[in-house]
């Protein structure tokens, strides 16, 4: 294309400044390349009228260029826990042109990270084309325990898909036979992370709907797991449901 525009945000403060020589480099052989505009913007120049137009031009692209963009999992995002722009933790690339944003790197797709450098992987591959970015999607581990719900626990029904709390997104919320919430965090295999995470959805959506901890079920539904994250799982109180493969 033909107005391909690069820009980078950091903090030039940042633990990650070394990582920016490569970043740069990479950048400048697509400015070079494909007759890129590649412009840098450091933290202390933005104000915070760009940056939250910068915030909401992330949010605003399809989930298929995105993916997740709020920091969660260990996953170093665009947007901090605080939906803030994350530049303390990493440095942010967006890819447009003058009439649409194609891009923002680091994103995750699924369970398959893009780092700022590995988004530049991307395009150096690609383009001239700007195809959606492919990633192992959570998704079909969502669609496996829907089509299956049975087998995990009968007289469950649905309430809903991608719910809002205020610690992230609860993948899937059902309620079971007594009136309980079953809250559900997807993953292709459970960790730490994941532990971690459905115990901090659970907490924040018993807080948004006003709900008593033991109305509340915490489930991790997945392909994989280790014997040793089971026993913590126990332990916490987590359900696992592992879905056929």
């Amino acid at each position: 294309m033909d107005d391909l525009i690069l820009e980078l945000y950091f903090d030039q403060a940042a633990s990650y400044r070394e990582d920016l020589v490569d970043i740069r480099n990479r950048c400048n052989n697509l400015q070079k390349d494909h007759n890129a505009t590649f412009l840098q913007i450091e933290r202390g120049g933005l104000s915070s009228v760009r940056t939250r137009l910068v915030e909401n031009a992330i949010r605003g692209l399809i989930p298929q260029e995105r993916g997740s963009i709020v920091t969660s999992r260990g996953f170093l995002l665009p947007l901090s826990n605080s939906k803030n722009l994350n530049l303390t933790n990493t440095p942010v690339l967006l890819v447009k042109s003058k009439e649409k944003l194609f891009y923002v790197f680091p994103c995750l797709i699924g369970e398959t990270y893009f780092s700022v450098t590995g988004g530049l992987v991307h395009l150096l591959l690609n383009l001239p084309a700007l195809p959606p970015l492919i990633g192992q999607m959570e998704e079909t581990v969502s669609d496996r325990v829907l089509n299956d719900i049975d087998s995990f626990e009968k007289g469950l029904r649905l309430e809903g898909r991608d719910v809002d709390t205020s610690a992230g997104t609860a993948d899937l919320v059902f309620l079971d036979y007594r009136g309980k919430h079953v809250v559900v965090e997807i993953e292709r295999e459970a960790t730490d992370n994941a532990l971690g995470q459905i115990l901090r959805l659970c907490a924040a959506y018993e807080k948004k709907f006003g709900l008593a901890r033991d109305d509340v079920r915490a489930v991790i539904a997945c392909l994989r797991i280790h014997e040793y994250i089971r026993e913590a799982s126990k332990r916490a109180g987590v359900e696992i449901w592992v879905a056929k493969t």
